[in-house]
């Protein structure tokens, strides 16, 4: 399997001399294609600067990363927007679907953004639409959809120009336990049936029973990682469990 992501010995501090702040303290890791990768760990222990530095919201102060062999860290300021347009997708807690835009436009704008050919954005997000089963919905607002669908239009949007990666920030973070199912269950999906590799930062252990691989963080480092191999999730989140109960 090749090499999505590679992440090797990055630090993040904030702050100078004795009110050094270490938000990541030595993180090295690897994602290979199609995996779905669940990270976990206590308020402040790095979860979301670690999410912020790979998609390149934020930037480290020291180490490299690599996405699709493409050094990030060394990216010009200017030439980020491209980068993240032609290799990331995202799913954001709160969806983020512009209200005045359709749900079909609302999908289409990571096309548009990446400057795809105008003939074949209506027929790209058509397909899409379809697997997500949201292909009756195109010319409907936001507004005038359900929260299921909204979560669908959300995962159609990310995945639709094909990233190399899908960075997930805390996605069921602000639902409740049947809606964050179901959207566990469409991640699920994507990454089975669409081939998609996604990172996923939660603070849920049952959001991370759905992944392939389990990386608990703490105090800025990686502190265990699990692999779910032919487990279910069931059994899965019993080892994930066990795991912060240990280090409680």
């Amino acid at each position: 399997m090749k090499e999505v992501l590679r992440v090797d010995n990055i630090q993040k501090y904030y702050g100078k001399k004795e009110n050094i702040v270490k938000a990541i303290d030595g993180i090295s890791l690897q994602i290979i294609e199609n995996q779905f990768v669940g990270v976990m760990g206590p308020s402040g222990c790095g979860k979301t600067t670690l999410l912020n530095v790979i998609s390149s919201i934020d930037t480290v102060t020291r180490g490299e990363i690599y996405i699709k062999d493409k050094l990030i860290t060394s990216i010009k300021r200017k030439n980020l927007a491209e980068f993240r347009r032609e290799y990331l997708g995202f799913i954001f807690q709160d969806f983020k679907l512009l209200d005045s835009l359709t749900i079909g436009e609302n999908i289409a704008i990571a096309l548009t953004i990446k400057g795809t050919d105008e003939t074949k954005i209506e027929e790209l997000v058509y397909d899409i639409a379809r697997k997500f089963n949201i292909q009756d919905i195109l010319d409907k607002y936001p507004v005038q959809v359900s929260g299921g669908q909204k979560q669908r239009t959300a995962c159609a949007r990310a995945i639709v120009s094909q990233p190399s990666l899908i960075l997930a920030d805390e996605p069921t973070g602000a639902l409740d336990s049947e809606a964050a199912k179901t959207l566990l269950t469409t991640l699920d999906n994507m990454n089975k049936k669409l081939n998609a590799t996604i990172l996923m930062v939660t603070h849920d252990p049952i959001a991370s029973s759905y992944c392939d691989r389990f990386i608990f963080m703490k105090d800025g480092k990686i502190h265990d990682e699990i692999i779910k191999g032919d487990n279910n999730n069931e059994v899965f989140l019993q080892q994930i469990l066990k795991i912060m109960a240990d280090i409680r």
